[in-house]
């Protein structure tokens, strides 16, 4: 699912940066064109949060809770809750830094057996993925430095943490464990990375028992995501028109593609 995801939002960019290659040409309208996504992302992180209009208890029963985990459960975002005791669930997504959420996501325990009894339940993290998501798609190939990995792990993220949460009903399952897999799934399916990303996670987890899992991972979503559209590079490539070397079957046999017209250039027949 992240392979297919990761593919239909590198379609939907490749159709984004051919209507910004298309009508945004002059320096006034980049600047104008981040000056609005900017504004607009702004007002919907102020927003949303305050018509999701409900506040949550900050956890108190976190006596098995390691040290990491209570330092960031100190930093859920109480906006237009009380500060002392509460804190707002979509507030906590759009205004704590990517990496913080990240980290959130894959270590807060759940607080019961269902579905809602989670630390950022269900609904706030389906509705933060929707507009991020969007958002996120939006600033790939922005003329501002948005970055494309932290988003797509947070996006990856949140995905896997709502899969998490609905195999916790039946298993208790720990919802970060599958947080951590989204992540490696849908960061794979956009940059078609396996190994490199696989390694990364692991440095960051520090934990090898995750080795055969996000290897499955990585490889499943390359796999699924290169039979619906090609990897965000090689989209970016050709819609900049930039040269780039051919596959090695392809030499000999004349122009043919995108590809193809650059031939000549790179000395390739």
């Amino acid at each position: 699912i992240g392979g297919v995801l990761g593919a239909i939002f590198v379609r939907c960019n490749s159709y984004i940066c051919r209507y910004r290659n298309e009508y945004v040409l002059t320096d006034k309208q980049r600047l104008l064109e981040v000056l609005l996504v900017i504004i607009g992302f702004t007002c919907i992180s102020f927003l949303l949060p305050l018509f999701w209009n409900t506040c949550s208890s900050i956890p108190t029963e976190v006596v098995q809770w390691t040290e990491q985990e209570r330092q960031l459960a100190g930093q859920l975002v109480p906006l237009y809750c009380d500060k002392n005791t509460q804190y707002n669930e979509l507030g906590s997504l759009f205004l704590t830094d990517g990496d913080t959420a990240i980290k959130q996501l894959f270590h807060f325990k759940e607080l019961g057996n269902g579905q809602d009894d989670s630390t950022i339940r269900s609904s706030a993290l389906l509705m933060f993925l929707i507009v991020y998501v969007g958002v996120f798609c939006i600033t790939c190939g922005l003329t501002m430095a948005a970055g494309m990995f932290v988003p797509a792990l947070l996006a990856g993220a949140c995905f896997g943490r709502i899969v998490g949460h609905l195999l916790h009903i039946f298993d208790a399952s720990h919802a970060g464990t599958y947080a951590l897999m989204g992540a490696a799934a849908f960061t794979s399916g956009i940059t078609r990375i396996t190994i490199s990303l696989s390694i990364m996670i692991l440095e960051a987890t520090g934990d090898m028992q995750y080795v055969l899992p996000l290897m499955i991972t990585t490889l499943a979503a390359q796999y699924f995501g290169n039979l619906c559209s090609e990897g965000m590079d090689e989209m970016k490539i050709e819609s900049m028109r930039y040269p780039y070397l051919v596959e090695e079957e392809q030499l000999g046999s004349g122009p043919s593609g995108p590809s193809g017209s650059y031939d000549a250039t790179l000395g390739c027949n």
